[in-house]
């Protein structure tokens, strides 16, 4: 299975995705959906790729100008075609870090302050809502959480939180109140 880069340095160019039932990639219409509402914040940003699998969404940001993603996923056969997709597109190990670990996990003990969150769980992970509250808590200026059609996000209080469906699909958009500055 592969998708494409939709802009920036690599666009044009495939990431591919492990076969299997757990691998979900973004939908092309949802990863545009997203870089349009990131389009301001990407650039020169630490951008945190909760869930990552193989990158598409990481790879997209990177391809953006991101400063650094960070890449956070705990399965290994995911972080093997991670891998593969980076050295295919020759992108610097300066521009990113990977950490085979789980989310939760790795999200209780990070304590940089990222510029922007994107996570997509599995449809069926459970702790999905505390993960955007403690990812949250590390007060990024925009956090983006896709989910499925049926999961609701809680109100958080210094957050606008935004949500948008496509399809199955649906994605938050919280943004820090103290960061507004015209519309998500």
């Amino acid at each position: 299975m592969k998708t494409r880069i939709i802009s920036g340095n690599y666009r044009g160019r495939n990431i591919y995705f492990p076969d299997g039932i757990f691998f979900r990639p973004s939908l092309q219409r949802v990863k545009k959906s997203i870089f349009d509402i990131l389009k301001p914040h990407v650039k020169n940003s630490l951008f945190l790729d909760l869930f990552a699998c193989s990158g598409n969404v990481g790879i997209e940001a990177l391809s953006r100008e991101a400063k650094k993603v960070l890449f956070v996923e705990h399965s290994q056969r995911a972080i093997r075609m991670l891998k593969k997709n980076l050295s295919m597109l020759n992108i610097s190990r300066e521009d990113y870090e990977i950490r085979n670990r789980d989310v939760y996990s790795f999200i209780s003990t990070f304590t940089q302050r990222p510029d922007i969150i994107f996570l997509d769980p599995p449809y069926t992970y459970k702790k999905t809502g505390i993960i955007i509250k403690k990812s949250l808590a590390l007060n990024p200026q925009i956090l983006i959480a896709e989910v499925p059609f049926g999961f609701d996000a809680e109100d958080i209080d210094g957050w606008v939180k935004e949500e948008r469906r496509y399809g199955q699909t649906k994605i938050y958009i919280f943004k820090s109140k103290s960061n507004i500055s015209g519309d998500i």
